[in-house]
This record gives C-alpha cells, sequence and structure tokens, in this order.
C-alpha cells in the first residue's frame, strides 16, 4: 500500500517535471504543420493532380497581408471580412517547409517555457496581438505590395513574452536583467546576417533582385510584434498588472 503510494508520488513529480505543452501552443503548430504539409505535398504533385501544384501561390495570394490591404482597410473603409481576416491569416501561410519548420520548432520550444507560468487563452491574445500588430507596422512602413506571411511577428509577441519572464526571474534571483533581452538580440542578429548574406548575393550576380529592403521591413514588423508581446505581459503575464505595479512600488521603495 505504501509503495504504492510511493509510485504515486513519482509518477506525479514525474509529470511536473516534464510539463506537458499547452495544448493552444500543441493547436498553433498544428495548424502550421498540416498547412504545410499539404502544399508541400501538393507542389511535388503527390496530391491535388497537376493543378496542385500553384496551390502556395494561389494561397499566399488569398490569405497573406500587403500594403495594400490595409490601404483599403484604412483609405477606402473596407471593413469587409476577406480584408480583415488577412491581418490573422498571413500568420498560417509560408513560403517553403523550411520556414513553417522554424516557426514550428520556435513556437514549441517558447511556448513550452511560457507554459509555466501563462494561462493557456493569454498565450494567444499575445500570438494574435503581435501578430495583428506586426501587419499594421508593416502595412505602414512598406512602399509596395510585396506580401507579408508567416508566423514570425507572433512568434516576437511570445519572445516579448518570453523576455518578461525572465526579466522577472532574474530580478528575483539578483541576476542582471539585461540579460532578459537576450534571445530578442540573438535574433535580431541573425536576421542581419541572413540580410548580409542575401546582400551578398546580389553583388556577386547570383541573383538580380535584392531582397533586402523587405528583409527590412519584415524585420521591423517583427519588432512590432515583440513591443506588443512585451507590452501585454505585465497584463496578461503570472500575477497580471497589479503584481506588477507592486513589484515597480518595491524597488522605488
Amino acid at each position: 500500500m505504501g509503495k504504492g503510494r510511493q509510485m504515486s508520488d513519482e509518477e506525479h513529480h514525474y509529470e511536473r517535471a516534464v510539463n506537458p505543452l499547452p495544448d493552444v501552443v500543441i493547436g498553433l503548430a498544428l495548424i502550421i504543420g498540416v498547412i504545410e504539409i499539404v502544399l508541400t505535398l501538393a507542389g511535388q504533385g503527390w496530391i491535388g493532380g497537376p493543378a496542385a501544384v500553384g496551390w502556395r501561390s494561389n494561397i499566399l495570394n488569398a490569405y497573406a497581408f500587403s500594403a495594400g490591404i490595409q490601404d483599403r482597410v484604412l483609405g477606402l473603409g473596407d471593413l469587409s471580412f476577406n480584408m480583415l481576416r488577412r491581418y490573422v491569416t498571413y500568420a498560417f501561410v509560408h513560403a517553403s517547409v523550411t520556414q513553417a519548420a522554424f516557426a514550428i520548432v520556435i513556437i514549441l520550444a517558447l511556448g513550452k517555457f511560457i507554459g509555466e507560468a501563462w494561462r493557456r487563452q493569454s498565450i494567444l491574445i499575445v500570438f494574435f496581438a503581435a501578430t495583428i500588430a506586426g501587419a499594421v507596422v508593416y502595412g505602414a512602413i512598406t512602399p509596395s505590395n510585396y506580401p507579408l506571411f508567416g508566423a514570425y511577428p507572433g512568434i516576437y509577441g511570445m519572445i516579448g513574452a518570453y523576455t518578461y519572464l525572465l526579466w522577472l526571474r532574474l530580478g528575483q534571483d539578483g541576476g542582471p536583467r539585461w540579460r532578459a533581452f537576450g534571445l530578442i538580440g540573438f535574433f535580431l542578429l541573425l536576421q542581419i546576417v541572413w540580410a548580409l548574406a542575401m546582400r551578398l548575393t546580389v553583388d556577386l550576380g547570383w541573383t538580380s533582385q535584392d531582397p533586402t529592403p523587405y528583409m527590412l521591413y519584415d524585420g521591423i514588423s517583427d519588432l512590432g510584434g515583440f513591443a506588443v508581446g512585451l507590452a501585454l505581459s505585465p497584463i496578461l503575464g503570472p500575477g497580471g498588472w497589479s503584481v506588477f505595479v507592486e513589484r515597480l512600488r518595491q524597488r522605488s521603495d
């Protein structure tokens, strides 16, 4: 009897140690993954017949975001569902299996860390608020109808939430809080290196179209997502706004 109780405690401890991913995080990853699998299989001619080869292009045209969408919404007052949904749907379509795979991996990794302290609905709010903010910023700065697609503004919102949690933990442990911004710094450095590599391909004559201006616009929209995720974290994070204000009061005292 006692041994059975001991095993139950061990299982409970193991369960806490494993800390399964929040279902909303798994759901986000699954949506992206299923869409990408279908588009990849279609692009290789394994499903859908000859016409399926163009599915990815058609999906991007139908669900990606662009500055032209925002011009219609703000300039013409077009608040139709077809226009407004693009502020969200662009996050679930990607240009390649590699782009989608990286998005899934990062969402799962960040979701596991954030899920230890956040409620599931808070994670969703941050992801979608950052996704919408990224689109708004992109629509405001992009001078053409170059499309925005991919989950990365929403992911950067999750990085904002991660940064806030790490900032709290470093404060509790007495560590330097600037280290909380290490992850966003790493991702920004990665984007800069990638942009330089793309620019090098242009300088070497390997490609005629310079993608770096649009990579800059993508990066700024990602930062918009990060800013929103970080700004919402004191409200949606552990303890909510009241705990955040109390911490500020304790620091001022």
